[in-house]
C-alpha cells in the first residue's frame, strides 16, 4: 500500500515539476513556499482531483526542504512563481518545531544499537 502511495506520488511530482518548474523544482533544489489554497488551484487546473492534490501537497510540506523554506521566511508563491503572501511568524514556528521534530525522529532512528543491550537499557 505505501509503495503504491509513493509510486503515485512520485508520478505526480513529475509532471508537476514538468508544468510548474518554479513551485515545484526538481530534486535536492530548495522548496518555495507555496501560496495558500494552492489545493484549490490544482484542483482547478483539472490535473487533480481534491484527494489526490491533498495527498500529494500532505507529503510534499512535510519535507525537510519545505519547511525549511518556510523557516526562512520571506513570500510564498503561486503555481507559475509569481510571488503571493508572506510567511508569517506563526507559520515560521510551526515549521521550526516540525523541523526540530524531524531531525529528533531522525537521530533516534539512527542511533546504533550496542551488541546484546536490551530495548529497555538501548533507551535510557
Amino acid at each position: 500500500m505505501r509503495r503504491r502511495f509513493y509510486n503515485t506520488w512520485r508520478a505526480d511530482r513529475a509532471r508537476l515539476a514538468a508544468v510548474y518548474p518554479a513551485a515545484f523544482p526538481g530534486r535536492n533544489q530548495d522548496r518555495p513556499a507555496l501560496s495558500r489554497g494552492i489545493r484549490d488551484q490544482l484542483v482547478a487546473t483539472g490535473m487533480m482531483t481534491r484527494r489526490q492534490a491533498g495527498d500529494f501537497l500532505s507529503e510534499w510540506t512535510r519535507r525537510p526542504r519545505y519547511l525549511q523554506a518556510i523557516v526562512q521566511g520571506g513570500r510564498r508563491v503561486h503555481l507559475d512563481g509569481r510571488p503571493a503572501e508572506h510567511i508569517t511568524e506563526g507559520d515560521q514556528r510551526y515549521a521550526a518545531r516540525a523541523l526540530e521534530q524531524l531531525r529528533y525522529v531522525g537521530h533516534v532512528s539512527r542511533r546504533p544499537r550496542q551488541p546484546g543491550a536490551t530495548m529497555e537499557a538501548a533507551h535510557v
